[in-house]
């Protein structure tokens, strides 16, 4: 993803998703669950074993390209350990394709305040492997 990438997904994304909304409006339809994303919340939230939560960044690409897909702790090296991720987190999308998923959950939520509908937007976990950086 790049920054290459930002008017497709502004296209499919954002576009599609105003346009899936208004014909909502039109139809009387007045219930969507959105297919969101965890990275709208960036990089997560991960831990230490010996030095607890630990704020973390994007992971280099030398790590990447070598299969090193963990965050370690900036203390110890160890590898982080996941941690839940409150829906109540900061926003901090980190890509194109994360501040496209950013702009659909504020599109599902004017839409259910203009057309008196109930949205719900599910973040779903993104995978990283090899070739496939978010």
């Amino acid at each position: 993803m790049t920054v290459a990438d930002l008017p497709a997904y502004a296209a499919h994304n954002d576009l599609g998703t105003a346009a899936l909304l208004a014909a909502m409006a039109e139809r009387r339809v007045h219930r969507l669950v959105l297919a969101s994303s965890m990275v709208v919340y960036g990089e997560g939230r991960y831990a230490c074993e010996e030095h607890g939560h630990v704020a973390t960044t994007s992971r280099s690409v030398a790590a990447l390209e070598a299969g090193e897909f963990e965050h370690r702790c900036p203390a110890c090296q160890r590898a982080l350990g996941w941690e839940l991720v409150e829906e109540s987190a900061r926003l901090d999308p980190r890509s194109s394709y994360a501040a496209s998923k950013v702009a659909q959950e504020h599109y599902a939520a004017a839409w259910a305040r203009q057309a008196d509908g109930a949205s719900r937007g599910v973040a779903v976990p993104q995978r990283l492997r090899p070739g496939h950086a978010a």
